[in-house]
């Protein structure tokens, strides 16, 4: 008789020679020895109620722990300071408080101001003067889709004619904004043509003092120079083909590229594709440019969730581990979770999330649903042959679960089997009593190959340890 554990973990995608051979993991973070725990939960913070009608869009935390939201009101998407539990509409009684076009909002802080851009015209918000709404920028910058902060100046892509242009403003200080809304030509403000490649400028970024020009077909990076203001240093022919799934861990850049992979990279090597467990995942999406994606960091995980909206998926990369799909099950089916927009705190290390139902919430390991809906977690290992063609006989299975001491006996979840392609078994339930917290299940039948899959129910803190297999392989 042989003991192997049973292989829940990452997810990968790929052919296979029948179907369900490849591993799926649904709602799950695994720990560096291979256990497995339900992923973070959503609770709402802030204002007790929905302080806007329509989802929340953009969300920002500036460096002093002001948060700012833009909602998706149509026609007018509003500006909401919130502190504490409430909420203030700061738009001002005209448009001209308004976000400026449909594209998603990003942010930029710099010398005590905001930067906002939509689509059209950037906007301002001043941190100093509270009671003041937001308003677009002056100085004529170009309608744009993304602001960045870099040296006290900001930055701009350009999405008019023509595409390949990056405009920066004057170099900023104290509180004036006048430097903010000088956008001339010459060494002290004006623009750098990104021309590696004949590609569009879509999304900018910085790191390291460094701007990186994203375009469709390339990455080219430009660092401040006392000569021409930006100079380039080195283009990567990686592009990017969603311009909101751009994630900055650190110094490392994530994002979706032209190939439909993920890509990373740091400022110093090449661009890396972390995506190859997945690649039959991403291949087989309908819509990818609409991909946009945010950090979770809490506790020792650390993970990058981008979201497809056309397609209802989400996918979380595990930073230096693997892949797992999040999203709430109903009646059978899965759909993406109720967020639409990310920020993160500093001051209270607090993963916030701006909701489809006009609210804030919070990432937290302690929350056990999401917002009220319980959270359904799963792994299936793929088809495995423990290295024989020969039948196997199922001895025993032994999981191993860490839970709450004080947990009274209760159903955690489910275990189930399939052979070959066969139909799944029907689940035997996983009753736990602590202190007790091992299950043993014995003559679980012959296979030649067998796929397991492992669900967990309860709402409550549960961790498996492991899942071993006791087999013997027969003669035949």
């Amino acid at each position: 008789m042989a003991q192997e554990l049973i292989p829940f973990g990452f997810e990968a995608s790929g052919d296979k020679a029948f179907a369900g051979a490849n591993p799926v993991a649904y709602n799950v973070l695994i720990g560096g020895k291979g256990e497995i725990r339900r992923r973070p939960g959503l609770r709402y913070v802030g204002p007790t109620a929905a302080f806007s009608s329509y989802a929340i869009s953009g969300l920002f935390v500036t460096d002093g722990g002001v948060t700012f939201a833009v909602d998706e009101e149509p026609g007018r998407r509003r500006f909401w300071r919130i502190k504490g539990t409430s909420a203030y509409d700061i738009t001002g009684a005209i448009a001209q408080g308004d976000l400026d076009g449909t594209a998603r909002p990003v942010f930029a802080e710099t010398e005590g101001y905001v930067f906002v851009t939509g689509g059209l015209n950037a906007m301002k918000i001043n941190l100093l003067a509270v009671g003041t709404p937001p308003s677009r920028l002056g100085g004529s910058p170009p309608k744009a889709t993304h602001v960045i902060a870099n040296t006290s100046r900001i930055l701009v892509n350009r999405v008019e004619t023509p595409l390949s242009d990056v405009h920066f403003s004057a170099i900023g200080y104290g509180v004036a904004i006048t430097p903010f809304e000088t956008w001339n030509t010459g060494i002290e403000a004006g623009s750098f043509i990104v021309q590696g490649k004949p590609d569009s400028v879509v999304a900018l970024a910085e790191t390291m003092r460094e701007v990186w020009a994203f375009g469709g077909q390339s990455v080219q990076v430009y660092q401040p120079d006392p000569n021409v203001v930006y100079a380039p240093t080195r283009m990567r022919e990686r592009g990017l083909a969603a311009p909101y799934s751009v994630v900055k861990v650190d110094e490392v850049f994530f994002w979706l590229d032209q190939y439909r992979r993920f890509i990373a990279a740091d400022n110093a090597g090449q661009p890396k594709e972390i995506s190859e467990a997945i690649a039959g995942t991403l291949d087989a999406l309908t819509t990818v440019d609409d991909c946009y994606g945010t950090r979770i960091t809490m506790n020792q995980f650390d993970c990058v969730l981008w979201t497809f909206p056309t397609d209802k998926l989400q996918l979380c990369y595990q930073i230096g581990g693997g892949w797992s799909r999040w999203g709430t099950r109903d009646e059978g089916n899965w759909k993406t979770l109720p967020t639409k927009s990310f920020a993160f705190n500093r001051t209270t290390e607090a993963n916030l999330v701006g909701t489809t139902a006009g609210r804030v919430a919070e990432w937290s390991i302690s929350a056990l649903d999401d917002l009220g809906t319980p959270i359904t977690a799963f792994a299936q290992s793929g088809f495995m042959d423990r290295g024989s063609d020969n039948r196997k006989s199922c001895d025993s299975v032994k999981l191993a679960f860490d839970r709450p001491t004080s947990s009274d006996t209760t159903v955690v979840g489910t275990l189930r089997w399939r052979n070959e392609d066969g139909e799944w078994c029907s689940p035997l339930e996983l009753v736990l009593s602590s202190p007790d917290n091992v299950l043993v299940f014995n003559s679980l039948g012959v296979y030649r190959r067998r796929q397991w899959e492992i669900e967990f129910t309860a709402s409550e803190e549960i961790t498996l340890v492991a899942a071993t297999e006791s087999f013997t392989v027969q003669s035949n």
